[in-house]
């Protein structure tokens, strides 16, 4: 079985755990190409996200939602919470595998 780009997304916004890989890609810096696995994320709706502040640290130690706008929908991109509580921000047309099944 393999999932495309749409079904990889409906999964991804559930907030359900899942593994997933994918490569790294910087048009802009002209770096990338990395291929990374990770065991268990999730993606967090932003009000949830803020509710449990858990996501821009600042320079005093808490964490700061007024920095700048993330604009997910402009770049195609998805911050997925790893188990350490720690964000990562992913393009979602980069993933290769979600729960060991692959994308086409």
């Amino acid at each position: 079985m393999k999932f495309d780009l749409k079904a990889a997304l409906q999964i991804l916004d559930s907030g359900q755990w899942v593994s997933i890989s994918f490569f790294t890609a910087d048009v802009l810096k002209g770096k990338g190409g990395l291929w990374i696995e990770i065991q268990k994320c999730r993606v967090l709706p932003r009000d949830r996200v803020k509710a449990h502040n858990t996501f821009e640290k600042s320079g005093n130690g808490t964490y700061d939602f007024s920095k700048k706008a993330q604009n997910h929908n402009t770049h195609f991109t998805r911050n997925v919470q790893l188990l350490n509580k720690d964000f990562r921000k992913i393009h979602p047309i980069l993933i290769t595998h979600i729960n060991n099944t692959e994308l086409i």
